[in-house]
């Protein structure tokens, strides 16, 4: 009778160890996923922000020359 209790406490065991290293894998690939998702929006805000960065670069221009053009009218005047 001892030799069929430690079975089945082997086996209860070797099944509490499977099903928690799955757990720890499905959480390692949860992780993985939500670094992924992270990665994504980050690039997704840099790009915004490359694309503000440069339509402010286009009005500054825009505000140069017309500053010039009041500078050149001014000095006419």
């Amino acid at each position: 009778m001892g030799a069929g209790r430690i079975f089945s406490t082997f086996l209860v065991a070797l099944g509490v160890t499977a099903l928690s290293i799955a757990g720890v894998a499905r959480a390692a690939d949860s992780d993985g996923a939500d670094a992924a998702a992270a990665l994504k929006e980050i690039r997704a805000e840099m790009r915004q922000l490359r694309e503000d960065r440069k339509h402010d670069r286009e009005v500054i221009r825009s505000l140069q020359v017309k500053v010039q053009q009041l500078e050149i009218k001014d000095s006419r005047v």
